[in-house]
């Protein structure tokens, strides 16, 4: 995964067409689904059980450090958005009951969101745009 990582990073969008997303959005991608898959593997080295709070998170992920390097400088900059640059709203300590459309929980959402939507990110690193109600819908406990 790393290797097409690199690429996408360093081949720039030559294809002409004004509607192409600059390289950098699919590496964000990555971002928010490599934490989503990392947060599904915690659950699973755990007993389904989250993370208690942020610090056990941050001991898990610097504990997968190989992972992620390649994303972001330290487990603080991997728990913050890509897209918006505010830290992730991470579910901590909780039980599960936000889960999709295929019955895999959310893990996170973005705190500011962009252009009115916010990324959504479940334990399977599948990553989904939302608005605002959408989001206090699904966590209303956060909001």
């Amino acid at each position: 995964m790393f290797m097409l990582l690199g690429i996408a990073t360093t081949l720039p969008g030559t294809t002409g067409c004004d509607s192409v997303e600059p390289a950098t959005t699919s590496v964000d991608q990555a971002h928010l689904k490599v934490l989503g898959i990392l947060y599904g593997k915690f659950l699973s080295k755990n007993r389904g059980q989250a993370p208690l709070n942020r610090k056990q998170f941050v001991e898990y992920l610097n504990s997968k450090r190989l992972s992620w390097e390649k994303l972001a400088n330290d487990a603080e900059q991997f728990l913050t958005s890509p897209f918006d640059g505010k830290p992730l709203i991470v579910l901590y300590g909780k039980s599960y009951h936000q889960v999709n459309r295929q019955g895999t929980f959310w893990m996170a959402y973005e705190n500011e969101g962009v252009d009115g939507s916010h990324r959504v990110i479940n334990i399977r690193g599948d990553v989904e745009k939302m608005d605002p109600q959408q989001i206090k819908q699904l966590f209303p406990e956060q909001g």
